[in-house]
């Protein structure tokens, strides 16, 4: 929808709809239906409504959303340290960070599953602490940067 608001600053040789405002709208109307499914689809299927595990896979549907715009929103920043220092990350940062974050993963799956009272606090502490720590780990200058 961008580029077709700004036509001009991005020519294309092949445009599907000629007219800019109908293409936009067009875009519009999409990125509506998308919107609409993606919450539609939220809702857990084949599971009890209101149980515990209903309330689980909704909560996972909502998180896996969440993860996927914030993995949207730190690429453009890994790839700007990428043209930065020549590379992103050093070889122990990669490591530390998919340790981090995987552990972090399956202690929240694990967690999840369990009975342990105020699991849900602990999930959302434990993620944190792992955010955290994930972005103390990469924020330094990697050690082999060639910029």
């Amino acid at each position: 929808m961008r580029v077709r608001k700004n036509s001009k600053k991005y020519p294309s040789k092949y445009v599907y709809i000629k007219n800019d405002k109908l293409a936009w709208l067009v875009g519009l109307a999409l990125l509506v239906v998308t919107a609409v499914a993606t919450i539609l689809g939220f809702a857990p299927q084949d599971v009890k409504q209101g149980s515990g595990l209903w309330w689980y896979e909704l909560i996972i549907n909502i998180v896996a959303v969440i993860v996927l715009i914030g993995l949207g929103a730190i690429l453009p920043g890994i790839r700007r340290r990428e043209e930065e220092y020549g590379i992103a990350f050093d070889r122990s940062q990669w490591i530390w960070m998919g340790i981090l974050i995987i552990g972090s993963i399956v202690l929240d799956v694990w967690l999840g599953s369990t009975k342990i009272p105020m699991r849900i606090a602990m999930i959302i502490v434990e993620a944190i602490i792992a955010l955290i720590a994930t972005w103390l780990v990469g924020r330094r200058k990697p050690q082999n940067a060639t910029k």
